[in-house]
C-alpha cells in the first residue's frame, strides 16, 4: 500500500512536471509568435520609412540639379553676353582705328 502510494505520488509529480513543462513551452511559443509579429511590423515600418526617405532625397537631388543647371545656364549666358559685348567694343574700336588710318 505504501509502495503504491509512493508510486502514485511519483506519477503525479511526473505528470505535474510534464504538464508544467508543456505549459511553459506553449507560453514560450506564444511569446515567440508575438515577438516575431512585432519584429515584422517594425521591419515593414523601417522599410516604408527608408522608401519615403529615398524618394525625398531623390526629389531633393533633382531639385538641386535643376537649380545648378539653371544657375550655370544663367552664368554662362551672362558670361557669353559680357564676352560678346567686349568683342563688339574691340571690333568697333578696331574699325575706328582703321578708318582713321585710311583717312590720313
Amino acid at each position: 500500500m505504501e509502495e503504491e502510494e509512493r508510486l502514485n505520488n511519483i506519477a503525479f509529480n511526473e505528470n505535474s512536471v510534464t504538464h508544467k513543462a508543456a505549459n511553459f513551452r506553449k507560453h514560450q511559443e506564444a511569446e515567440i509568435i508575438v515577438l516575431s509579429k512585432r519584429i515584422d511590423c517594425q521591419r515593414k515600418a523601417n522599410n516604408k520609412k527608408k522608401e519615403v526617405d529615398c524618394k525625398r532625397l531623390i526629389q531633393q537631388h533633382h531639385n538641386i540639379q535643376m537649380v545648378l543647371k539653371s544657375k550655370y545656364s544663367i552664368d554662362g549666358q551672362s558670361q557669353f553676353t559680357h564676352i560678346e559685348k567686349d568683342v563688339r567694343i574691340k571690333i568697333d574700336h578696331w574699325k575706328e582705328e582703321k578708318m582713321t588710318k585710311n583717312q590720313i
